[in-house]
């Protein structure tokens, strides 16, 4: 199945998930899943309302995603951030 972008879909609950077991920060989570769906760091941009190289700075290390920034970005992935008690994972 393809996106609307023609990009294959990715089941990116399970996707986080999995990637979420072997310790990857969730900004690398959410980094190589844009990559995935073919999204471009100006896609994401536009969606957040800021600049491609504010994404690349924070996408870089070089400035760091506060968990405001990683919500509207995985928001711009179609996502939603979510917490929930440990004890239920």
């Amino acid at each position: 199945m393809a996106s609307k972008s023609g990009h294959p879909t990715v089941n990116a609950q399970k996707f986080l998930r999995d990637f979420a077991r072997v310790g990857a920060p969730l900004i690398h989570q959410l980094i190589t899943l844009r990559k995935m769906t073919g999204e471009r760091q100006c896609d994401i941009a536009k969606r957040m309302k800021v600049t491609p190289a504010a994404i690349s700075l924070v996408e870089s290390g070089k400035r760091k995603g506060t968990v405001d920034t990683i919500n509207r970005y995985a928001h711009a992935l179609g996502l939603r951030l979510v917490l929930v008690p440990k004890e239920t994972l």
